[in-house]
């Protein structure tokens, strides 16, 4: 069987910039990709593909699809809203710190607007951790 090689492109984003991804094959660690590079892989007899950072992990990707087209590229890329949410989270607490009033903290609107920032944000470290990496095709 001959050698079928992917490249894989990871877009370049200020989120999570800093951390290197880790890249699976079948579960096997074979490399790291840094934020806007390309690295080509091995996927001969390789069945699914998974990309790591931190405790988020992507969802599977089925590598068997790509020996059966000719597609050689895959883009990794982050689902920014749910970074986003966290920061925004943050900055809402510290405006709601700044703004206290009688030592009162979390007053009804910093509750009313803070509160979906909140929920996003543990959703997406709890439950959708497999949704902040995403696989698509380039």
């Amino acid at each position: 069987m001959e050698k079928q090689e992917l490249k894989l492109k990871r877009a370049g984003n200020m989120m999570l910039a800093a951390r290197s991804f880790k890249v699976k094959v079948d579960g096997e660690l074979i490399g790291k990709i840094d934020s806007g590079t390309e690295q080509i892989i091995d996927i001969t007899n390789a069945k699914i593909l998974t990309i790591e950072v931190m405790h988020y992990v992507s969802k599977p990707y089925n590598l068997e699809q790509l020996h059966s087209s000719n597609l050689s590229c895959l883009k990794i890329k982050i689902n920014e809203f749910s970074i986003l949410s966290f920061f925004l989270m943050c900055l809402v607490v510290l405006i709601a710190f700044i703004l206290r009033k009688d030592g009162q903290v979390f007053n009804d609107s910093v509750m009313m607007y803070g509160a979906p920032m909140v929920l996003t944000s543990l959703y997406y470290m709890t439950f959708g951790k497999n949704k902040v990496i995403l696989i698509k095709r380039a």
